[in-house]
């Protein structure tokens, strides 16, 4: 339909103009990990919400981010991240290993937000992306480390590739 040609001819331009590219490049680099030195969490920026990380804003948006800037340099104008990177890893824009990582840490990350919301409802409390670190596992916190550590990764290579902060 209309959409569907609307979404493929502005791909296709943003895949041909480097320059919205790297603004797109910066834009992705304003929803940075709650990681820090030493892989250590971080707090949210402002010192709010100092009762967990926002694994919405903090995890999921940074790979969604990360996934729609490598699809747009490859020209694929799937809506879905995860049939992003499938389509992003097929057409060679990324390299197996990167997508399959970037796609299991979103599936980590949203399932420790979800969980979290899960049990807030049961609690009978609002739930909320704010998740408290102290409160996972310790294997569920090492692998929330890894897993932003990717993204932080990623997100350095893109920044170099164009040359943004």
């Amino acid at each position: 339909g209309l959409v569907a040609e609307l979404l493929d001819y502005a791909t296709k331009r943003a895949k041909e103009n480097r320059i919205f590219r790297r603004f797109m490049a910066a834009n992705v680099l304003k929803h940075r990990p709650p990681i820090g030195f030493f892989r250590r969490f971080v707090q949210e920026d402002d010192g709010s919400h100092s009762e967990g990380l926002n694994l919405k804003h903090r995890g999921i948006v940074p790979i969604t981010d990360l996934v729609r800037m490598r699809a747009l340099e490859g020209g694929i104008s799937r809506p879905n991240t995860f049939r992003r990177i499938e389509l992003a890893a097929a057409a060679g824009i990324m390299n197996e290993d990167d997508a399959s990582s970037l796609r299991d840490a979103l599936i980590l990350i949203n399932r420790i937000r979800l969980t979290y919301q899960a049990e807030q409802l049961a609690a009978g409390q609002q739930p909320t992306n704010f998740v408290p670190p102290d409160e996972l596992s310790p294997l569920m916190r090492r692998n929330l480390k890894a897993a932003f550590m990717l993204v932080k990764e990623a997100q350095e290579a893109l920044a170099l590739r164009y040359q943004v902060h």
